[in-house]
């Protein structure tokens, strides 16, 4: 089954560690994914919000931005990236 993902599932795989990211992993694990071309810029953005208000602090925001380009390496060059 191809599931299509938007950035909310993918920040929540990457940095909730309560019910809603265990939710969003299990989910990213289980199927094939497919995303909007814009999902990785999206991501980023939601991220650095994210960060700004405290949110996770400022070494998270990075560290789970790279998780996500490093995941997404077999798909997406570096021109894309």
């Amino acid at each position: 089954m191809t599931l299509v993902v938007d950035a909310s599932v993918v920040v929540a795989t990457l940095v909730d560690s309560g019910p809603t990211g265990r939710w969003a992993g299990s989910v990213v694990e289980s199927c094939e994914l497919t995303a909007p071309h814009l999902m990785p810029v999206e991501v980023a953005n939601v991220l650095r919000r994210a960060a700004a208000a405290g949110e996770i602090s400022a070494d998270v925001g990075p560290l789970a931005h790279s998780d996500l380009l490093w995941e997404l390496r077999a798909n997406l060059s570096a021109y894309d990236a």
